[in-house]
Protein backbone atom coordinates (compact mmCIF):
# COMPACT_ATOMS: atom_id res chain seq x y z
CA UNK A 1 0.00 0.00 0.00
CA UNK A 2 1.42 3.48 -0.89
CA UNK A 3 1.62 5.38 2.54
CA UNK A 4 2.27 8.84 0.87
CA UNK A 5 -0.84 11.78 1.55
CA UNK A 6 -2.99 11.79 -0.96
CA UNK A 7 -2.96 15.87 -1.88
CA UNK A 8 0.49 17.00 -0.83
CA UNK A 9 2.12 19.61 -2.99
CA UNK A 10 5.74 19.74 -2.62
CA UNK A 11 7.54 20.04 -6.09
CA UNK A 12 7.72 16.49 -7.58
CA UNK A 13 6.02 14.47 -5.42
CA UNK A 14 3.58 12.19 -7.38
CA UNK A 15 0.63 11.72 -6.30
CA UNK A 16 -0.83 8.07 -5.43
CA UNK A 17 -3.54 6.59 -7.46
CA UNK A 18 -2.92 5.36 -11.00
CA UNK A 19 -5.24 4.14 -13.71
CA UNK A 20 -5.49 0.57 -11.78
CA UNK A 21 -6.78 2.11 -8.83
CA UNK A 22 -9.60 4.20 -9.68
CA UNK A 23 -13.26 4.28 -8.51
CA UNK A 24 -16.47 5.30 -10.59
CA UNK A 25 -18.16 8.93 -10.33
CA UNK A 26 -21.72 9.14 -11.61
CA UNK A 27 -21.27 10.69 -15.02
CA UNK A 28 -21.31 7.75 -17.40
CA UNK A 29 -17.67 5.94 -18.88
CA UNK A 30 -15.70 8.55 -16.61
CA UNK A 31 -13.39 7.46 -13.85
CA UNK A 32 -10.74 9.30 -11.73
CA UNK A 33 -7.97 8.37 -9.86
CA UNK A 34 -9.03 7.16 -6.67
CA UNK A 35 -6.55 9.53 -4.62
CA UNK A 36 -8.08 13.02 -5.89
CA UNK A 37 -11.94 11.93 -4.83
CA UNK A 38 -12.92 14.12 -2.03
CA UNK A 39 -13.82 11.45 0.41
CA UNK A 40 -15.90 13.32 2.68
CA UNK A 41 -18.12 15.05 -0.17
CA UNK A 42 -21.63 15.21 0.87
CA UNK A 43 -22.86 13.55 -2.93
CA UNK A 44 -20.95 10.77 -1.82
CA UNK A 45 -22.90 7.63 -0.13
CA UNK A 46 -21.50 6.88 3.04
CA UNK A 47 -20.81 3.43 2.23
CA UNK A 48 -18.36 5.04 -0.74
CA UNK A 49 -16.74 7.51 1.93
CA UNK A 50 -16.50 4.78 4.46
CA UNK A 51 -14.30 2.19 1.72
CA UNK A 52 -12.37 5.33 0.58
CA UNK A 53 -11.49 6.39 3.76
CA UNK A 54 -10.52 2.70 4.92
CA UNK A 55 -8.37 2.13 1.93
CA UNK A 56 -6.63 5.13 2.19
CA UNK A 57 -5.72 5.51 6.21
CA UNK A 58 -6.27 2.22 7.91
CA UNK A 59 -2.81 0.91 7.88
CA UNK A 60 -0.87 4.66 9.10
CA UNK A 61 -3.79 4.92 11.16
CA UNK A 62 -2.87 1.99 13.50
CA UNK A 63 0.50 2.53 12.81
CA UNK A 64 0.53 5.93 13.90
CA UNK A 65 -1.75 4.77 17.34
CA UNK A 66 0.78 1.97 18.08
CA UNK A 67 3.99 4.70 18.06
CA UNK A 68 1.81 7.04 20.61
CA UNK A 69 0.53 4.29 22.90
CA UNK A 70 -2.76 4.51 22.07
CA UNK A 71 -2.36 0.82 20.51
CA UNK A 72 -1.14 -2.31 21.74
CA UNK A 73 0.26 -5.61 20.64
CA UNK A 74 -2.65 -8.48 22.95
CA UNK A 75 -0.33 -10.94 24.55
CA UNK A 76 -2.13 -13.88 23.54
CA UNK A 77 -3.37 -13.40 20.17
CA UNK A 78 -0.78 -11.74 18.44
CA UNK A 79 -3.31 -9.08 17.79
CA UNK A 80 -2.99 -5.67 17.26
CA UNK A 81 -5.62 -3.56 19.41
CA UNK A 82 -6.60 -0.14 19.50
CA UNK A 83 -7.12 1.32 23.26
CA UNK A 84 -7.72 4.60 24.90
CA UNK A 85 -8.93 5.96 27.51
CA UNK A 86 -8.59 9.55 26.48
CA UNK A 87 -11.29 11.91 24.85
CA UNK A 88 -11.22 11.86 21.27
CA UNK A 89 -9.23 15.30 20.48
CA UNK A 90 -6.49 14.08 23.24
CA UNK A 91 -6.14 11.19 21.16
CA UNK A 92 -6.54 12.73 17.66
CA UNK A 93 -3.76 14.91 19.26
CA UNK A 94 -1.53 11.53 19.83
CA UNK A 95 -1.70 9.87 16.80
CA UNK A 96 -1.67 13.65 14.39
CA UNK A 97 2.00 13.29 16.61
CA UNK A 98 3.18 10.29 14.76
CA UNK A 99 1.62 11.02 11.30
CA UNK A 100 3.62 14.70 11.52
CA UNK A 101 6.85 12.47 12.29
CA UNK A 102 5.64 10.37 9.58
CA UNK A 103 5.27 12.54 6.95
CA UNK A 104 8.73 14.26 8.22
CA UNK A 105 10.30 11.13 7.30
CA UNK A 106 8.61 10.66 3.99
CA UNK A 107 8.86 13.55 2.82
CA UNK A 108 12.20 14.84 4.12
CA UNK A 109 12.96 17.97 1.36
CA UNK A 110 9.38 19.06 1.90
CA UNK A 111 7.09 18.83 5.32
CA UNK A 112 10.81 17.58 7.38
CA UNK A 113 12.66 20.20 6.53
CA UNK A 114 9.86 23.05 6.75
CA UNK A 115 8.95 21.67 10.04
CA UNK A 116 12.27 21.56 10.99
CA UNK A 117 13.27 25.35 9.86
CA UNK A 118 10.31 26.56 11.23
CA UNK A 119 11.00 24.87 14.81
CA UNK A 120 14.49 26.23 14.92
CA UNK A 121 13.60 29.76 14.03
CA UNK A 122 15.30 29.06 10.97
CA UNK A 123 14.86 30.67 7.21
CA UNK A 124 13.53 27.89 5.13
CA UNK A 125 15.33 28.73 2.34
CA UNK A 126 18.83 28.73 4.34
CA UNK A 127 17.96 25.49 5.70
CA UNK A 128 20.04 22.96 2.97
CA UNK A 129 19.37 19.35 2.79
CA UNK A 130 22.71 18.76 4.49
CA UNK A 131 21.89 20.44 7.39
CA UNK A 132 18.50 19.03 7.40
CA UNK A 133 19.81 14.96 6.79
CA UNK A 134 22.39 15.06 9.80
CA UNK A 135 18.73 15.36 11.85
CA UNK A 136 15.94 12.17 12.52
CA UNK A 137 12.48 13.38 13.62
CA UNK A 138 11.03 11.47 16.26
CA UNK A 139 8.13 11.63 18.73
CA UNK A 140 9.21 12.45 22.57
CA UNK A 141 6.09 9.71 23.58
CA UNK A 142 7.11 6.71 21.22
CA UNK A 143 7.96 4.33 23.71
CA UNK A 144 10.36 2.27 21.02
CA UNK A 145 12.81 5.12 22.27
CA UNK A 146 12.93 3.53 25.50
CA UNK A 147 13.90 0.44 24.04
CA UNK A 148 17.05 1.30 22.13
CA UNK A 149 20.45 2.03 24.74
CA UNK A 150 20.99 5.25 22.04
CA UNK A 151 17.83 6.68 22.27
CA UNK A 152 16.32 5.80 25.72
CA UNK A 153 17.52 9.12 26.87
CA UNK A 154 14.92 11.25 24.32
CA UNK A 155 11.51 9.02 25.97
CA UNK A 156 10.00 11.43 27.81
CA UNK A 157 6.55 11.47 28.08
CA UNK A 158 6.07 14.80 30.12
CA UNK A 159 8.08 16.82 27.91
CA UNK A 160 6.49 19.88 26.02
CA UNK A 161 7.21 18.94 22.64
CA UNK A 162 5.47 16.14 20.97
CA UNK A 163 7.17 16.31 17.95
CA UNK A 164 11.11 16.66 17.24
CA UNK A 165 14.84 16.17 15.93
CA UNK A 166 17.72 14.60 16.98
CA UNK A 167 21.23 13.91 15.63
CA UNK A 168 23.52 11.52 17.09
CA UNK A 169 26.98 12.78 18.63
CA UNK A 170 29.46 10.24 17.16
CA UNK A 171 32.17 11.12 19.76
CA UNK A 172 30.09 10.71 22.66
CA UNK A 173 27.54 8.31 21.23
CA UNK A 174 24.47 10.26 22.66
CA UNK A 175 21.57 11.91 20.78
CA UNK A 176 21.42 15.92 20.42
CA UNK A 177 18.13 17.81 20.32
CA UNK A 178 18.12 20.42 17.77
CA UNK A 179 17.69 23.77 19.68
CA UNK A 180 16.24 27.11 18.60
CA UNK A 181 18.67 28.42 16.11
CA UNK A 182 21.81 30.44 18.25
CA UNK A 183 20.85 28.88 21.57
CA UNK A 184 20.97 26.24 23.50
CA UNK A 185 17.10 25.73 24.21
CA UNK A 186 15.45 22.43 22.75
CA UNK A 187 13.01 22.95 20.06
CA UNK A 188 9.88 21.03 19.16
CA UNK A 189 6.47 21.14 18.19
CA UNK A 190 3.70 20.62 20.09
CA UNK A 191 0.85 19.24 17.90
CA UNK A 192 -2.46 20.43 18.57
CA UNK A 193 -5.96 18.61 17.44
CA UNK A 194 -8.94 21.01 18.58
CA UNK A 195 -11.82 22.62 17.98
CA UNK A 196 -12.07 25.14 20.59
CA UNK A 197 -10.40 27.04 23.99
CA UNK A 198 -7.65 27.63 21.40
CA UNK A 199 -6.93 30.88 24.12
CA UNK A 200 -6.43 29.24 27.09
CA UNK A 201 -4.86 25.48 24.77
CA UNK A 202 -2.31 27.23 22.12
CA UNK A 203 -2.19 30.81 22.36
CA UNK A 204 -1.44 31.45 26.84
CA UNK A 205 1.05 28.82 26.41
CA UNK A 206 3.01 30.24 23.88
CA UNK A 207 3.31 33.83 26.08
CA UNK A 208 4.15 32.08 29.18
CA UNK A 209 6.66 29.98 27.23
CA UNK A 210 5.30 26.24 28.03
CA UNK A 211 5.50 26.02 23.87
CA UNK A 212 7.53 27.75 21.74
CA UNK A 213 5.97 26.67 18.55
CA UNK A 214 2.30 24.60 18.34
CA UNK A 215 1.00 23.33 14.93
CA UNK A 216 -3.46 23.38 14.81
CA UNK A 217 -4.57 20.78 12.71
CA UNK A 218 -8.27 20.75 12.23
CA UNK A 219 -11.27 22.99 11.44
CA UNK A 220 -14.40 24.05 13.74
CA UNK A 221 -17.77 22.45 12.63
CA UNK A 222 -18.28 25.82 10.85
CA UNK A 223 -15.37 25.35 8.54
CA UNK A 224 -12.71 28.19 9.97
CA UNK A 225 -10.01 26.72 10.88
CA UNK A 226 -8.53 26.26 14.27
CA UNK A 227 -5.69 28.27 13.14
CA UNK A 228 -7.70 31.10 11.85
CA UNK A 229 -9.40 31.18 15.48
CA UNK A 230 -6.14 31.81 16.98
CA UNK A 231 -5.67 34.78 14.45
CA UNK A 232 -9.04 36.23 15.11
CA UNK A 233 -8.35 36.17 18.82
CA UNK A 234 -4.64 37.38 18.77
CA UNK A 235 -6.18 40.36 16.41
CA UNK A 236 -8.85 41.31 18.83
CA UNK A 237 -6.55 41.23 21.63
CA UNK A 238 -3.96 43.27 20.21
CA UNK A 239 -6.98 46.18 19.24
CA UNK A 240 -7.78 45.99 23.31
CA UNK A 241 -4.43 46.30 23.89
CA UNK A 242 -4.38 43.47 25.71
CA UNK A 243 -1.20 42.32 23.35
CA UNK A 244 1.58 44.65 22.57
CA UNK A 245 2.90 44.70 19.06
CA UNK A 246 6.13 42.55 19.87
CA UNK A 247 3.83 39.90 21.93
CA UNK A 248 1.42 39.64 18.70
CA UNK A 249 4.79 39.32 16.22
CA UNK A 250 6.01 36.52 18.85
CA UNK A 251 3.11 34.38 18.84
CA UNK A 252 1.90 34.81 15.33
CA UNK A 253 5.43 33.54 14.50
CA UNK A 254 5.01 30.20 16.39
CA UNK A 255 1.71 29.12 15.48
CA UNK A 256 1.04 27.43 12.01
CA UNK A 257 -0.84 25.02 10.14
CA UNK A 258 -0.63 21.82 8.29
CA UNK A 259 -0.60 23.68 4.88
CA UNK A 260 2.17 25.69 5.97
CA UNK A 261 4.36 22.87 6.11
CA UNK A 262 3.03 21.65 2.92
CA UNK A 263 0.39 19.26 4.25
CA UNK A 264 -2.71 19.12 2.36
CA UNK A 265 -5.73 20.32 4.70
CA UNK A 266 -8.34 17.81 2.57
CA UNK A 267 -6.07 14.70 3.79
CA UNK A 268 -5.84 16.05 7.41
CA UNK A 269 -9.82 16.77 7.18
CA UNK A 270 -10.23 13.00 6.10
CA UNK A 271 -7.61 11.85 9.00
CA UNK A 272 -9.31 13.48 11.52
CA UNK A 273 -12.78 12.03 9.94
CA UNK A 274 -11.28 8.61 9.78
CA UNK A 275 -9.40 8.68 13.40
CA UNK A 276 -13.00 9.30 14.60
CA UNK A 277 -14.84 6.82 13.52
CA UNK A 278 -12.08 4.23 15.21
CA UNK A 279 -12.07 6.32 18.23
CA UNK A 280 -16.02 5.82 18.15
CA UNK A 281 -15.85 2.31 17.50
CA UNK A 282 -13.20 1.10 20.29
CA UNK A 283 -15.42 1.77 22.50
CA UNK A 284 -18.63 -0.23 21.15
CA UNK A 285 -18.60 -3.61 19.43
CA UNK A 286 -17.13 -3.98 16.22
CA UNK A 287 -18.81 -6.28 13.71
CA UNK A 288 -16.17 -9.20 12.35
CA UNK A 289 -16.39 -8.17 8.92
CA UNK A 290 -14.61 -4.74 10.21
CA UNK A 291 -12.39 -6.48 12.59
CA UNK A 292 -11.42 -8.96 9.36
CA UNK A 293 -11.26 -5.84 6.90
CA UNK A 294 -8.31 -3.98 8.43
CA UNK A 295 -4.79 -4.99 8.54
CA UNK A 296 -1.67 -3.09 9.42
CA UNK A 297 0.81 -2.91 6.10
CA UNK A 298 4.45 -1.32 6.51
CA UNK A 299 6.36 -0.66 3.87
CA UNK A 300 9.57 -1.51 3.91
CA UNK A 301 11.01 2.10 4.40
CA UNK A 302 8.75 3.22 7.01
CA UNK A 303 9.62 0.21 8.65
CA UNK A 304 13.50 0.72 8.36
CA UNK A 305 13.28 4.20 9.24
CA UNK A 306 14.13 6.01 12.78
CA UNK A 307 11.58 5.50 15.08
CA UNK A 308 9.50 3.47 12.78
CA UNK A 309 8.44 0.06 14.13
CA UNK A 310 9.07 -3.31 13.42
CA UNK A 311 6.19 -5.10 12.86
CA UNK A 312 4.94 -8.08 9.89
CA UNK A 313 3.65 -6.83 6.75
CA UNK A 314 0.35 -8.10 7.76
CA UNK A 315 -0.64 -7.81 10.93
CA UNK A 316 -4.19 -8.85 12.46
CA UNK A 317 -6.71 -6.43 14.28
CA UNK A 318 -8.78 -6.36 16.98
CA UNK A 319 -10.41 -3.27 18.90
CA UNK A 320 -11.00 -3.42 22.52
CA UNK A 321 -12.69 -1.43 25.33
CA UNK A 322 -10.72 0.69 27.07
CA UNK A 323 -11.56 -1.14 30.38
CA UNK A 324 -8.98 -3.67 29.05
CA UNK A 325 -7.99 -6.95 26.87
Amino acid sequence: MNHLPPGVDLGNIVLPGSASSTVAIAVPEITVPEASVYALHPSLPLATKNNLLEKRYRSVTFLDAYVTGNAYIHPMTGALCLRTTRDEASFKGFVFEAALARWCREFPSGIGKRAFAWCTNRNYNNTTDAIYNRYKVFVRGDKTLAARAETAILYNTGAPFDVQFYRLNEEHNKPEVATLLGTQIEAGIQVKAITGDELTQIINPILNGTYTHVITMLKHANGRHSYEVCMDILNNQRRLKKLTDEQYAVVTRHITHPQDLGINQQFVDEYSHYIRSLYQGSNAAWTEEINQAISLEVCDGLTASPGGILMPVVQPIQISSPLGY
